[in-house]
């Protein structure tokens, strides 16, 4: 019963996402900077499959080697494959200072608002307990700046960028592929819900 209590009273995701989302802002500029590197880099290794199947369609299977064309066409997936590790990386890298500056107005604003407390508190709460949650519990928030949200993002795009290929290729089979969605957020969500009683359960 004390549990469900506690669970009662915990603020909903949503509430959650909206106050992480509220810290982002100032800094919504880098975070969108971010984002189209993202898509930049999600493109040209997107294009990379596409320029093997006009390799494969054109030169190797009709086995008509013009040399020209061919060096081209390799040269343009060397050239896709350069600008993919390049904004991957600069993204990356836009993505972490944007969450160390995000982190950083939250440890300020949390360090302040415990310098607010009554003196009384220190006495009550442990210190160990206070400085778990300015460093630790941040850096929590960095992690899911850094490496989830970026995930998430990536993961999207990738997979919207794949079905757009597959409609270009074939609409019915795309169609097709679609059916696998539903099913795929149905076990997406009930992991989360089992996943979330596991974690409360241990904390």
């Amino acid at each position: 019963s004390l549990m469900r209590e506690e669970n009662a009273q915990q603020p909903s995701d949503t509430f959650l996402f909206k106050r992480l989302l509220a810290y982002s802002l100032p800094h919504k500029v880098r975070f969108i900077v971010a984002f189209m590197m993202l898509t930049v880099a999600i493109s040209a290794e997107m294009a990379i499959p596409w320029l093997a199947k006009i390799i494969l369609d054109e030169v190797i299977v009709p086995q008509q080697f013009e040399w020209p064309h061919l060096i081209g066409l390799v040269s343009l997936v060397m050239l896709f494959y350069v600008i993919s590790a390049l904004f991957t990386y600069l993204q990356a890298v836009s993505f972490r200072h944007s969450a160390l500056l995000v982190i950083n107005d939250v440890r300020k604003q949390l360090f302040n608002h415990v310098l607010n407390f009554p003196i009384s508190t220190f006495d009550k709460l442990a210190s160990g307990k206070l400085v778990s949650y300015i460093t630790n519990d941040t850096e929590a928030l960095r992690n899911m700046f850094v490496s989830t949200i970026p995930t998430i993002i990536q993961g999207s795009l990738r997979i919207i960028a794949i079905f757009i290929a597959i409609a270009l290729l074939d609409w019915r089979l795309m169609l097709l592929s679609l059916v696998l969605i539903p099913v795929l957020l149905l076990t997406m969500h009930l992991y989360r819900k089992v996943s979330m009683q596991v974690f409360d359960g241990i904390r």
